[in-house]
């Protein structure tokens, strides 16, 4: 099912950790129009870059979700939020940009683990609710996350 222009349903559902253990990551119903919501918005993202974006992770049921260590308040399960990388920026720079620009986020992260992957978490406000504008840099490890919080320029 196609969302946005470049979005479709089966990329927005799509995770190998779920393929791999079997869990249905399909997406509910009800929370489509967040879904619709957050591509449209990645519609922004992606034409501030002149290119498709390589998404790694984006709706999760609350099942993968636990499974990943994601947070119990994620916004990945209400379809609200997506983690990707830009060929040709390092998430640093693909962060930056789009801090850097007009387009309007909840929670912008540029995140990396200890195996030195690093990606851009992109998330967007409850409908009707404020945007926070929240730019953090996180840090994963096998002790836990810690983020800090970054001003716009």
């Amino acid at each position: 099912m196609k969302i946005t222009e470049h979005f479709i349903l089966s990329e927005v559902e799509h995770s190998e950790t779920a393929k791999r253990l079997g869990i249905d990551n399909s997406v509910p119903d009800g929370l489509i129009p967040n879904v619709k919501r957050m591509c449209e918005r990645l519609e922004q993202v992606r034409e501030l870059f002149g290119q498709p974006i390589m998404i790694s992770s984006f709706y999760r049921c609350p099942e993968l979700n636990g499974k990943v260590g994601g947070s119990k308040t994620s916004a990945h399960m209400d379809g609200r939020a997506c983690d990707f990388n830009v060929k040709w920026f390092n998430a640093e720079n693909a962060f930056e940009k789009i801090k850097n620009s007009s387009i309007v986020v909840d929670q912008l992260i540029v995140e990396s683990n200890s195996k030195g992957s690093s990606w851009v978490h992109f998330g967007i406000e409850r409908d009707g609710e404020e945007p926070r504008k929240q730019y953090m840099i996180g840090k994963k490890s096998d002790s836990g996350s810690t983020f800090s919080r970054v001003e716009r320029s």
